[in-house]
């Protein structure tokens, strides 16, 4: 088994609704740097099927956001033994703005003034690459404050980050739950490297998600988000805070709607460039 690799070069209007498309076409993971970024599709897919996927994203990106910048691709194939080459060479230290946290990989040196989140992504979604994650570590490290920390649950915990950020910041008993095995493989791989014991790793749907958690946190898409809110209230407890990212700008609108009727309350609302975050509740948060 192999993957393709397919290099992306854009400017910053056309880079977020790129990375939200791919990522709805099942983009096994994204690294995003400043001047380009590389999403990876596993090599089970023809490498005519992926292009037409490419093409079709690039055309719709293009026809949406005015720019007069050509969105140029190509790609290359990686065999699975030279995957951790790859990523390593592309992996780069992340600090997490607004909290004391950096994600590095295990082979980078630790930082003994900083939180070390040692991530190895393998082909897992959530490096701390993408926005989406980093605003989420941001607002786990902001909310953790006010809530008990008996239950953190993670839906769809792909690397295991948010989970591992949990652990650190003191959550007692954690659930994470993914659908997919590489996701569960990387996350028990990352939570061993971060010495995190209480973690309950659930391989399923996060349908199968049981019991009542002080936060909860889902990074997902909106299809999966608006199928699962109800289920999503119905998880927390009174007082809890659930954090809801992964929308691009506007979506927020066709979700909102599920969320409240499923008696939650709108906390807070953080926009990053395209990206938009729901910091939800089910009642007054305790005082810290």
């Amino acid at each position: 088994m192999g993957y393709y690799e397919i290099k992306i070069c854009c400017d910053n209007s056309q880079r977020e609704p790129l990375i939200a498309l791919l990522s709805e076409e099942g983009t096994l993971g994204i690294i995003d740097n400043e001047e380009t970024f590389f999403c990876y599709f596993n090599d089970i897919l023809s490498i005519d099927r992926i292009l037409s996927k490419i093409s079709n994203i690039i055309t719709k990106v293009s026809s949406t956001f005015d720019s007069l910048n050509v969105i140029n691709y190509s790609y290359s194939y990686i065999s699975e033994r030279d995957w951790n080459e790859s990523w390593k060479k592309k992996f780069v230290p992340i600090d997490i703005e607004s909290t004391n946290f950096t994600i590095i990989a295990p082979w980078h040196q630790r930082n003994p003034d900083r939180l070390n989140l040692l991530i190895d992504p393998g082909m897992a979604f959530g490096t701390g690459h993408h926005e989406t994650t980093r605003n989420c570590i941001r607002l786990i490290n902001k909310f953790t404050p006010l809530v008990n920390k008996d239950s953190f649950l993670d839906l769809g915990t792909g690397t295991g980050i948010l989970a591992i950020c949990a652990g650190i910041l003191g959550f007692k008993l954690i659930t994470a739950i993914d659908n997919d095995p590489l996701a569960i493989d990387a996350a028990r791989r990352n939570f061993r490297e971060n010495n995190i014991n209480n973690i309950n790793l659930v391989f399923g749907d996060i349908s199968l998600s049981t019991g009542k958690y002080d936060m909860i946190v889902a990074n997902l898409l909106l299809n999966v988000l608006s199928e699962r809110g109800i289920l999503i209230s119905s998880l927390l407890k009174e007082g809890g805070i659930a954090l809801i990212s992964g929308l691009i700008d506007g979506q927020e609108d066709v979700l909102l709607p599920t969320l409240l009727e499923g008696g939650l309350k709108l906390l807070e609302l953080l926009r990053d460039d395209k990206w938009v975050s729901l910091v939800m509740t089910k009642s007054c948060c305790k005082n810290s």
